[in-house]
């Protein structure tokens, strides 16, 4: 595997990327990025990437909290950890200073980023979103269409709701395909609420799949999540994700 960790110049800071891809000469591979979950930036997702990548894709990770760092408020490791006083109110501190604006920045700066690399394919992208992200990836898929072939959301949260910030409002406008994961008991992600998500999606003619992941948690995916990580569920969400960047990026 090809991998380095840069940073990619983005407004008057810069941003963390991790690449991975396979090595092989001779090849074009297309570029899947993986927007990361509320706990940060973080080798765990960096194995993610990895994994992914030797499926046949250029996997990129970004870290969405640089602009906390250049603030001056870069989350300590330690205060993340699932042990830690305070965790949950830290997280929120900078979970909300990333939007689906900063987001579009983001992912400019990877589309960037990759431009050097004659073997990564960025006509073909595909986003997957973890918790904070599942909204993300999902309202980043209109806001690039033509180039956004496939976004998935991994028990993400706030999917669907009144605000003008619901991802919901711009699908109309992609033309990618969307999986959305669920797990059955996530009180970020209650059944009602993405009952009316697929209702809505079917009525705006959107193309998706949602599947219930049954006794699961929120964050179930994540090995380092002790008492939330299920084995089989998250190898099945690894092949569903496989499933749907291979039908829409390889085709």
């Amino acid at each position: 595997m090809v991998e380095r960790e840069l940073l990619q110049p983005i407004g008057q800071g810069s941003v963390r990327i991790f690449i991975s891809r396979p090595e092989q000469a001779g090849r074009r591979y297309p570029l899947c990025v993986l927007l990361m979950d509320a706990p940060g930036y973080r080798d765990e997702l960096n194995g993610m990437a990895r994994r992914l990548a030797t499926a046949g894709y250029a996997v990129a990770v970004p870290d969405l909290y640089h602009r906390s760092i250049a603030a001056g408020l870069a989350p300590d490791p330690q205060q993340l950890a699932p042990d830690a006083p305070d965790r949950r109110e830290i997280i929120y501190r900078h979970m909300h200073r990333v939007t689906l604006a900063t987001a579009a920045e983001d992912l400019r700066a990877v589309l960037a980023a990759t431009a050097d690399d004659p073997q990564i394919d960025r006509e073909h992208v595909g986003l997957f979103g973890y918790c904070m992200s599942g909204p993300l990836a999902l309202g980043l898929a209109p806001a690039f269409a033509g180039t956004v072939a496939a976004a998935a959301s991994i028990h993400g949260v706030r999917l669907f709701h009144r605000g003008v910030a619901s991802p919901h409002r711009r699908l109309p406008a992609t033309d990618a395909e969307l999986y959305i994961a669920c797990a059955e008991h996530d009180d970020w992600a209650p059944p009602s609420l993405i009952e009316q998500l697929g209702s809505w999606l079917t009525r705006a003619g959107v193309q998706h799949q949602i599947d219930w992941y049954p006794g699961t948690q929120h964050g179930f995916v994540f090995p380092q999540r002790a008492g939330l990580y299920l084995e089989a569920a998250a190898e099945r969400h690894w092949a569903a994700l496989n499933d749907l960047f291979e039908r829409t990026l390889k085709a």
